[in-house]
């Protein structure tokens, strides 16, 4: 089950990197509206992508009535998480001048971490064997 979330989490990374990367460097924005527009974008397809990797392969949940009940209950998790993200990037950015790129590396490593936690503890339940 971990190497499947490291897996699909290194899928989820560079997704989440990418997007932002594209934002950072090709919105019309500048400063904080930038960190925040190119956080939120990256996290929205990436948490999508995230979402039914976790579900269907990672922890092998394959009961669809529990689906709303389980993506609501992500989606507010990962919410929890885009707030974590944005504050700790305009903080590493805007505040600290942190370059974007090592910023992102560094929260999304925290970020990473504590999704793991909460999905396996309290969104999917417990691991199943293969």
């Amino acid at each position: 089950q971990t190497v499947r979330y490291i897996f699909t989490g290194t899928i989820t990374a560079a997704i989440d990197l990418s997007v932002y990367i594209l934002c950072f460097e090709y919105l019309p924005l500048y400063g904080t509206a930038l960190t925040v527009v190119s956080t939120i974008n990256a996290w929205s397809f990436s948490t999508l992508f995230s979402f039914f990797s976790n579900k269907f392969y990672v922890f092998k949940g394959i009961s669809n009535r529990k689906l709303i009940y389980e993506l609501g209950l992500f989606l507010s998790v990962r919410l929890l998480s885009l707030l974590m993200s944005v504050t700790m990037m305009i903080l590493l950015i805007n505040s600290v001048g942190i370059n974007f790129f090592i910023a992102k590396i560094a929260v999304s490593t925290l970020i990473v971490s504590f999704n793991y936690i909460i999905s396996r503890m309290l969104i999917f339940g417990k691991p199943k064997e293969a």
